[in-house]
């Protein structure tokens, strides 16, 4: 007997993916569910504006053959296959920059950065309306979040970073449906992409973990372009992942049959507040509530207490710069105690505060122990405690996500971003991206960019 993905039937769970990719009309989705994703967007637009803050974005541009402010040659000339990747690899590496994109329960990461930043070059080159980038941006996010739910804590778990391994699946989903792919050639073009990716998280801290998305996203850009050409692969990606899953982390249970809800539903998609890993917001968001009861500079103490995947993804004690910093539990809580909100401008500095730094060598973190294994993600919760100098004692524990709670906080955060930057036009960006379903381009929205 043929196994699945052998011959030319596509496997059951990989199909439901890729029916929902492909398949689920922009009409399926409710107004609300519609503006969400419109916020998302223009969340992805903020944060990759922001992050012409960062050297390195003009570093990766050079590297890319993409001056500032120059818009890339494959949405100016009839492209070949790697310069639409290379526009996409470009826009994913901005995105997830700042790690100050949007998060995903169901990815256990980014979906907008990877999807997008494929959608967006690849719909400027065939013409794509706003309706059309609407419905292939959000059913890909929809088949990412339905892989996610079985695979991405297990991928998270042997050190895969969740966000370029299903972002190139989600990159890969939303050019097939733009380059009007069947299914079986996208099932196939889904495995191709898998197969060039394997972003890890020990990159976090580093200019790695951006371009582990940027990448990823390019890898399903580029796997959809092959598809057209008849070169694919395997018909079953998603179960293949489940079998390496499984494999590779015993002890977590990979579900074999799982919701087909969006992720587009209240909750799916969130917004972050800060400009670092999420694993460091609790501990920020304790802060602000601590530096009204107590002076950081008189602190003598800071304990913490936690997840055990801080330990093991909040690796830098005292970062030596900014990009370690995202990834330091003690920086960010010293920045949420000592300064007045907002913090972007402050954790995005190119220089690493003195006083932050300072206080950052007196936290001390310890894993809480009901939060030990990986069974507890979902209902993580941080406990931080200040002891002054006097030796008065001030506590606070943050639980669930931290996030921004409305769409006018989203379209506050465009405008703080653009801000950063010097960049005018930001509520001009955010009535572009609300009335995206009635453009007839996307060349409005690329403009931001570029």
């Amino acid at each position: 007997m043929p196994q699945p993905g052998a011959g030319d039937q596509v496997a059951a769970s990989t199909a439901n993916v890729v029916q929902v990719a492909l398949e689920r009309p922009l009409g399926h989705y409710s107004q609300a569910e519609i503006g969400r994703a419109k916020d998302a967007i223009a969340d992805y637009l903020a944060v990759t504006v922001a992050a012409r803050v960062e050297p390195l974005a003009r570093s990766v541009g050079r590297a890319f053959a993409i001056t500032d402010r120059e818009r890339p040659r494959s949405l100016r000339h009839v492209p070949d296959l790697e310069a639409c990747a290379t526009a996409t690899a470009h826009l994913g590496f901005l995105s997830h920059l700042l790690d100050f994109d949007d998060m995903g329960d169901s990815i256990r990461g980014h979906p907008t950065g990877p999807v997008l930043s494929a959608v967006l070059p690849l719909s400027a080159w065939l013409g794509k309306s706003g309706a059309e980038v609407l419905a292939a941006y959000m059913t890909a996010v929809d088949g990412m979040a339905i892989a996610g739910r079985s695979v991405a804590t297990a991928v998270q778990q042997r050190g895969l970073h969740p966000t370029a391994v299903l972002g190139a699946l989600g990159s890969a989903l939303a050019c097939s449906r733009l380059l009007g792919l069947s299914r079986e050639q996208t099932a196939g073009a889904v495995s191709l992409a898998l197969a060039q990716v394997a972003g890890t998280t020990a990159n976090f801290g580093t200019p790695a973990k951006a371009m582990q998305v940027g990448l990823g996203s390019a890898a399903g850009c580029r796997a959809a372009f092959l598809a057209t050409n008849g070169i694919v692969g395997a018909l079953d990606p998603v179960e293949s992942l489940r079998r390496q899953s499984r494999s590779e982390v015993p002890e977590f249970r990979v579900l074999e049959s799982v919701s087909s809800e969006s992720d587009w539903r209240e909750g799916g998609i969130m917004f972050k507040m800060f400009p670092s890993c999420a694993l460091t917001h609790q501990s920020i968001e304790a802060a602000y509530y601590l530096r009204q009861s107590i002076d950081a500079g008189e602190s003598v103490e800071i304990h913490v207490a936690g997840s055990y995947r801080v330990a093991s993804m909040l690796k830098y004690p005292v970062p030596t710069d900014q990009l370690q910093a995202k990834f330091s539990l003690p920086y960010c809580l010293a920045i949420g105690l000592l300064y007045d909100r907002p913090l972007l401008p402050r954790m995005a500095r190119q220089v690493l505060d003195p006083a932050a730094l300072e206080l950052a060598k007196r936290v001390e973190f310890r894993i809480h122990p009901d939060l030990t294994t990986v069974e507890c993600i979902d209902r993580e919760f941080t406990e931080v405690e200040v002891i002054s100098q006097s030796g008065r004692s001030v506590s606070r524990t943050v639980a669930g996500v931290v996030q921004l709670g409305s769409s006018q906080a989203v379209q506050e955060k465009l405008r703080q971003c653009f801000a950063l930057v010097g960049e005018s036009g930001a509520d001009e960006c955010w009535e572009t991206v609300k009335t995206l379903e009635s453009s007839a381009s996307v060349e409005d929205l690329l403009a931001h960019l570029y």
